[in-house]
């Protein structure tokens, strides 16, 4: 299993709700839409300034890349501050799982 991990950095509280909610209503049937589709997860650091993590998993690296090729575009579209650094995508394989 392998895990795309997009990285977005200082989203005020505003910023992010608005980002769950991008998530949820065009990211997310984008993501299950795609072949080997396993899930996903956005995680939030409020300690963290705001930091957002958005995880996909999918079930081989090939079905990952494939997606990404789909998904990255919709980062570009990503509502981040303005001063903030663009989100970063990376790859990751899942190594364990409990």
């Amino acid at each position: 299993m392998y895990a795309r991990v997009v990285t977005f950095p200082g989203l005020r509280d505003r910023t992010r709700n608005r980002g769950g909610a991008r998530f949820r209503e065009k990211v997310l049937p984008v993501a299950r839409a795609q072949a080997g589709f396993a899930g996903a997860y956005v995680l939030v650091d409020p300690r963290a300034g705001g930091r957002v993590l958005g995880i996909t998993l999918w079930e081989s690296e090939q079905a990952a890349r494939l997606a990404g090729k789909v998904l990255d575009p919709l980062l570009a579209e990503a509502v981040h501050e303005p001063a903030a650094p663009p989100p970063v995508a990376e790859l990751y394989e899942v190594v364990e799982q409990g």
